[in-house]
């Protein structure tokens, strides 16, 4: 507009992944986008009068769909069908709890790019007092057949009378509760302690933080608060208190206040059973994830997404909020509003007041099955792990010179492909091959099919930065991180195939005389590197948008003085596995270590040699057992059962626990380790370059 201040957002189509149609204010006028290396921006389409538009948010959408055929769009309608298998899989205990709240909550255009739709899960813990917990008790359990507003039996009872004593006549439609579990302030009370939150909540107050006693202090008092017979709120949680742990910590010194009572806030009070703010969420997590709450959740999915959310049933579940809550709510007062100002107050209401998800099911969600003789999956492997076996006839391709050990590994469509640290793939369409040439001091990057040069980064030591030492690209190949021996990364970043790379930024610890061994940029982002002369491993987040330090983890054993030589992700809990000569790690993406593992000491009979490599096998499937893969020298595969444990000792927390399930003999030494979980296979790179793909034992139904 003329006069205006304008901010104008640019990012280039290479680099965005995944474009979603969303709802904003119960309307369907939103749009989401999602770059390959997690960031989301949530546009709104407006039309030449300013008001929400549909029609201009799919033709978005659809000028998206054909400049960058490559980019998935995400419909209402992909993600119905999307829904359905998901749900089918849930019930076969094929997929975990926690990943199907988020396909859930995504169906319904949940999303953490807007504060007033953000994802919603429920309590599931009802004890957040006692000294410690045992997760196969079923007293300890919340009932997740009732709202959170109704789980006292008096409060229930009061909220029930009064619903049915309230008539038309009094000019409004009766509902039960006159606030939400699920809205932007319930977001910000949360997460007040973390930024940008921390500044939105400032915003959102008018300029300064909410009153203290009015802020997030304690679990147990948020859970009497909302559980409780005498208070309006019925907040239930985010997705943070099952995947993260750091919004319950003041890390930033944010000042928060006093209370009337006296208590200066800080870090958030967790329970007396978690030893600390991570141990709290390893248990929430698994408590979200046990098979007695696997038994009941259906009950939940009912209330907030399913047959229960409106209506008759409704009604008797005393589960109606505020009609402004609901889609149906919003366009029946704007239909009566007169005037254009009326509905924006209308719409501007309802999106303070919190929203009501979509609904997604109208009948009685499924109960989940008893878990069966072939999921969980791991624990299916587990049973059979003596069966696994080397693929006759495997699907690999060569990317390096002959000779070069496969030091890395891609999986592209079924395919496995050999790598190096001078010769790296990206892994989305069109594949494209990285190669440093050690003579010119050059990067060249070439389409995998035509091998035509799409572009070069020269003179890698000119940067002043170190000579070349290893790299990493994203997926699209837009991003390129080179490691030095200084101990510094390099980050050069592109617009897109056509475009020319640049230096984005320059990464670094203190240390300018040890050398970065290995780089390894993770799905979301995280940028992990491993260094030659320290036992250590540090985390960036990087995107084209910023940097950003994540972690600095010390890895030293006083048996083993080895540099780290490998690290891989457990996606469901969202920890990394790093791995020396004789020594494993479990840690976060706070850099706090949860687990060690000394291999001599934990399996002495088996006289395993070094570790070369390892892999985590991601399911898609929870189970407290899970599958670790070793690579030794010596030829040697060592396949281990990482058990999550809720046990305690007066040293502190037990997170995993360790044993060696099996071993086997490969025809060469071991390089890398990379998982094929649908496919049911490991690909196995060796030192002469070649691949081997060992295979898992499939379900099969003739056993049952």
């Amino acid at each position: 507009m003329e006069g205006s201040s304008s901010l104008v957002w640019r990012f280039f189509l290479g680099n965005i992944q995944v474009v979603h149609q969303r709802s904003f204010q119960h309307l369907p006028c939103a749009l989401e986008v999602v770059m390959e290396t997690g960031e989301r921006v949530f546009m709104v389409a407006l039309n030449e009068e300013f008001s929400f538009s549909k029609s201009v948010r799919d033709k978005v959408v659809n000028t998206v769909a054909h400049l960058s055929p490559r980019v998935r769009v995400e419909t209402a309608a992909a993600k119905k069908s999307h829904l359905v298998e998901a749900t089918n899989l849930w019930v076969e205990s094929a997929l975990s709890t926690r990943v199907y709240l988020d396909i859930l909550n995504d169906s319904a255009s949940r999303t953490a790019a807007d504060i007033g739709q953000y994802p919603v899960y429920p309590w599931v813990l009802k004890d957040y007092t006692s000294s410690s917990v045992n997760l196969g008790d079923p007293t300890l359990y919340r009932d997740l057949s009732r709202p959170i507003g109704a789980l006292n039996e008096n409060k229930a009872t009061q909220l029930d009378r009064r619903y049915r004593q309230w008539t038309v006549d009094d000019g409004d439609t009766p509902y039960h509760y006159g606030t939400h579990y699920s809205s932007a302030a319930i977001v910000l009370y949360y997460l007040v302690r973390v930024e940008p939150f921390t500044s939105l909540s400032i915003h959102f107050q008018g300029g300064r933080l909410d009153l203290p006693d009015r802020l997030f202090h304690s679990v147990s008092e948020s859970w009497d608060s909302c559980s409780g017979p005498g208070s309006g709120d019925v907040k239930e949680l985010i997705p943070e208190f099952y995947t993260i742990s750091g919004f319950l910590q003041n890390k930033n010194n944010t000042k928060l206040g006093v209370r009337r009572d006296g208590v200066s806030l800080g870090h958030v009070e967790i329970p007396p059973w978690a030893h600390n703010c991570d141990h709290f969420r390893h248990v929430h997590l698994m408590a979200l994830e046990s098979d007695r709450v696997g038994e009941r959740i259906h009950e939940w999915f009912n209330l907030v997404f399913g047959y229960k959310q409106q209506g008759e049933d409704a009604v008797e579940a005393i589960n109606v909020f505020n009609p402004l809550s609901y889609h149906d709510g919003v366009q029946h007062a704007i239909n009566k509003a007169a005037t254009e100002e009326e509905k924006r107050s209308i719409v501007a209401s309802a999106d303070n007041f919190g929203q009501t998800p979509p609904q997604l099911f109208k009948t009685p969600h499924p109960v989940r099955s008893r878990k069966s003789e072939f999921y969980p999956i791991q624990n299916y492997w587990i049973r059979h792990v003596t069966r696994v076996y080397k693929l006759s006839f495997p699907l690999t391709a060569t990317n390096i010179p002959p000779g070069l050990p496969a030091d890395q590994l891609y999986n592209i469509d079924g395919f496995f492909y050999n790598g190096s640290p001078q010769h790296v793939l990206s892994t989305s369409s069109p594949i494209q091959t990285f190669h440093y040439n050690r003579t010119t001091d050059a990067i060249t990057c070439t389409l995998a099919k035509s091998q035509s040069i799409v572009a070069i980064v020269p003179f890698i030591l000119s940067l002043g930065c170190g000579a070349f030492t290893c790299m990493t690209v994203s997926a699209t190949g837009n991003i390129l991180a080179v490691g030095t021996d200084r101990g510094s990364i390099v980050v050069f970043t592109r617009g897109g195939l056509a475009g020319r790379f640049s230096v984005w930024d320059v990464l670094h610890l203190n240390r300018t005389d040890n050398p970065v061994i290995s780089l390894n940029l993770l799905d979301q982002g995280e940028l992990i590197a491993t260094y030659e002369k320290e036992a250590k491993v540090t985390g960036w987040h990087v995107s084209l948008v910023h940097s950003m330090f994540l972690f600095d983890t010390n890895m030293e054993h006083p048996s083993d003085p080895s540099p780290v030589m490998s690290v891989c992700k457990d996606k469901q809990k969202r920890i990394l596995y790093g791995a020396k000569s004789q020594t494993v790690c479990v840690f976060t993406f706070d850099g706090v270590v949860l687990s060690r593992l000394f291999v001599p000491q934990c399996a002495p009979d088996y006289g395993l040699t070094d570790i070369t490599c390892l892999c985590f096998c991601n399911c898609p499937s929870f189970s407290t057992d899970n599958i670790l893969i070793m690579g030794h020298k010596g030829q040697i595969l060592s396949i281990w059962d990482v058990r999550s444990e809720v046990t305690a000792t007066a040293e502190g927390p037990v997170y995993y626990s360790f044993e060696v399930l099996h071993t086997l003999s490969v025809d060469g030494e071991v390089c890398s380790l990379l998982d094929d979980v649908p496919r049911y296979c490991v690909g196995v790179g060796m030192e002469n370059g070649s691949i081997t793909v060992m295979g898992f034992p499939p379900p099969d139904n003739d056993e049952k």
